[in-house]
């Protein structure tokens, strides 16, 4: 059986060598990766050189209910996925530090 993964704060400096890393783990790994809408052309371009057949990018949104997925893909990727890496991180870098 296939190990999947979800990876968040991909395709960021950590996040791609993470998947690379998964990967040549087993032939049978997979990996969802859950990125912002903005930031799916740059995503799928990355999952294209790391692992085209084994990298799967959807839209989400990790400060959301349910990652920001509609209640049927929410329940699909809770079935498929065996472990969670989170790397995304919510940051404002306008905010003030006081």
């Amino acid at each position: 059986m296939p190990t999947t993964h979800l990876l968040t704060g991909f395709p960021g400096f950590i996040g791609r060598r993470l998947a690379a890393s998964l990967l040549e783990s087993g032939p049978k790994a997979r990996i969802v990766a859950l990125v912002e809408a903005r930031m799916l052309e740059p995503a799928q371009q990355a999952a294209a050189e790391i692992g085209p057949e084994r990298i799967k990018v959807i839209a989400g949104d990790i400060a959301e209910r349910r990652l920001g997925l509609g209640d049927d893909d929410y329940g699909r990727l809770a079935a498929e996925v065996g472990t969670v890496h989170h790397l995304a991180a919510i940051y404002d870098l306008a905010v003030p530090a006081e």
